[in-house]
């Protein structure tokens, strides 16, 4: 079983961006590699990652989105102009409807994340509690936290990936019982018997 992380921002939050890396190479050394991918993180306002960002979403089971005005801002920009579709957002919608799948907002700046119509509206922000992360005094025990929260979603995501495996029953012994016959008129005596019903003959 192995999953891939991908994270998501935009370069105003690059120092945030940096401290979610730090923080979170203590669960990227839990897991070994053939368990756990993070790939490097990629900024939403730089148009040049349109494709690489649309496949990446794609192709991740965890994608972390650390949340900021700017960031939704480039994330509604990312319009196909042929086809008047935000590949980008129809990407982070399909992933919210797959239960093996998982898309978590860290709320870094205060921004109107949760309002209708948005492709976070009803998730579970980190922190759970309190300001955003650029509000917070001590923020380096704010990234702990969820980054402690991420290792439950990554077990929640290790879980559902998991099929049951099927364990074979060991085979029950059959115990096989040959008939008995007598020796002198051939006819069939009870294993117990001693003597032949038929001819009256001494078996045991």
């Amino acid at each position: 079983m192995h999953i891939t992380l991908y994270p998501l921002a935009v370069s105003t939050d690059e120092t945030a961006a940096k401290k979610f890396w730090t923080h979170s190479a203590m669960m990227r050394r839990a897991y070994p590699q053939s368990e756990l991918t993070m790939l490097p993180i990629e900024y939403a306002d730089d148009a040049n990652n349109f494709t690489s960002i649309w496949a990446n979403i794609d192709a991740a089971d965890i994608v972390v989105v650390l949340l900021s005005g700017e960031l939704l801002s480039a994330l509604d920009d990312f319009v196909d102009q042929q086809t008047g579709i935000n590949r980008i957002l129809d990407a982070l919608e399909a992933k919210r409807e797959q239960k093996e799948y998982r898309l978590i907002p860290i709320r870094v700046r205060e921004c109107s994340w949760n309002e209708d119509g948005s492709s976070f509206q009803k998730l579970v922000a980190l922190p759970r509690s309190g300001a955003p992360i650029a509000e917070r005094s001590n923020q380096d025990s704010v990234w702990s936290e969820v980054i402690g929260e991420m290792r439950a979603v990554f077990k929640d995501v290790q879980a559902a990936t998991l099929l049951p495996v099927s364990v074979p029953q060991a085979a029950t012994p059959t115990t096989i019982i040959t008939p008995a016959y007598c020796p002198r008129c051939s006819a069939t005596i009870n294993l117990n018997s001693r003597h032949c019903v038929s001819c009256g003959s001494q078996v045991r």
